[in-house]
């Protein structure tokens, strides 16, 4: 998926616990890409973004279930609603690169890719689907 549509789809999740919570999972959302130097963070943070995605590849060790456990733990400190707003967009990127047909190592190193292969990135139906369902549970719960 396009940084856009994990970053509207962690905001709208995140939309549901509170607003602060949507602006930390829209920004949690982006975060996997990290180990990609052409995504909107790994563009952002592109000397970091190499050495990750020289050192253990893209769609491995960032987005395993294993992040989700260090950021739990590197983040207890937030607030409560913060915190699961970050848990909640990370998940959603995961979640999202599923449906992608090159799937995820969730449980890198564990060489099992899960993938369900419905949507490839930039598609029609990222566009015309799933960043418009996004958009419109964000325009719900902003009571418009």
């Amino acid at each position: 998926m396009m940084g856009r549509t994990h970053f509207v789809t962690g905001l709208a999740l995140g939309s549901f616990i509170s607003w602060p919570a949507a602006f930390a999972a829209g920004i949690a959302a982006l975060l996997p890409d990290i180990d990609s130097c052409q995504s909107t963070i790994g563009r952002l943070v592109r000397p970091v973004s190499y050495v990750i995605q020289k050192t253990v590849g893209h769609r491995n060790l960032f987005h395993s279930v294993w992040i989700l456990i260090v950021i739990h733990f590197f983040c207890t400190f937030l607030p409560h609603d913060i915190l699961l707003g970050v848990l909640i967009g990370y998940l959603s990127h995961i979640l999202l690169d599923i449906l992608n047909p090159a799937g995820v190592r969730v449980f890198w190193p564990i060489p099992i890719n899960l993938a369900l292969p419905l949507v490839r990135t930039g598609s029609l139906i990222e566009y015309l689907v799933i960043l418009p369902t996004g958009i419109l549970i964000l325009i719900g719960n902003l009571g418009i």
